[in-house]
């Protein structure tokens, strides 16, 4: 239903294109969060009930939302414990 990636310098362009492409291909999957190695930033892939993707991104002081576990994630709660590089 949901899968969380976090990115690293090898896989981040290929997290966020090659392989979020063939995610999208996977029936039962609802989310795709990749969460960024580099900067405060998660991006929610999500599909609408209609098949169609939307993406929301959120930064540094922002949140997002996990609609299909009902959830919300807080960026900075998130990185809160972590040092970006």
């Amino acid at each position: 239903m949901v899968l969380l990636e976090v990115t690293s310098d090898s896989s981040e362009e290929y997290d966020n294109v090659d392989k979020l492409d063939y995610y999208r291909t996977i029936p039962t999957l609802r989310e795709d969060i990749i969460v960024s190695h580099r900067e405060r930033r998660i991006i929610v892939h999500s599909r609408k009930a209609d098949g169609e993707w939307t993406t929301k991104v959120a930064i540094s002081g922002g949140r997002v939302p996990v609609d299909s576990v009902g959830a919300e994630l807080v960026v900075d709660h998130v990185y809160r414990a972590s040092t970006i590089l």
